[in-house]
């Protein structure tokens, strides 16, 4: 499902922004001043104009990469998710544990007191929890001593 992430990833990060700005002005960045292709090798020998194009263009590659980051990352009801079809598929006698180590701030613009329909196919409505376990943080100091 997510196997399109990285091949795209892999363009993003081989998208060579100072090389094609340098090669539209017709210099071959990699060959002059310090062989770097990177903005302030582009701003030094094209100019500055350039050189913030390829800021831009690489800025542009971060946010999207950490934009399509956010959008798939793991999320503790992923992972919650996953512990339920462990179980499934290791039968009822297995015990399966997660973590749930993220901090919840992506839920913060979610409406959590609004009722969501019931959909076919979601294995949600047919979860009941039992109980749970939480265990704090250690004390660095503690961690430290050890």
């Amino acid at each position: 499902m997510w196997g399109w992430l990285i091949p795209v990833a892999y363009l993003l990060g081989t998208f060579p922004s100072a090389v094609l700005v340098a090669r539209a002005s017709g210099v071959d960045i990699r060959s002059v001043g310090s062989g770097n292709p990177g903005a302030s090798n582009v701003a030094r020998v094209l100019g500055w104009r350039k050189g913030i194009w390829v800021f831009v263009l690489d800025a542009a590659k971060g946010a999207l990469a950490a934009g399509l980051g956010l959008a798939v990352g793991i999320s503790s009801g992923a992972n919650f998710i996953g512990a339920l079809i462990a179980q499934e598929r290791l039968g009822s006698e297995a015990i399966v544990a997660t973590v749930f180590s993220d901090d919840n701030k992506k839920y913060l613009s979610t409406d959590l007191v609004c009722e969501e329909p019931s959909m076919a196919g979601y294995i949600s409505p047919d979860i009941e929890m039992f109980g749970y376990q939480t265990i704090g943080r250690i004390p660095q100091a503690a961690a430290i001593s050890s």
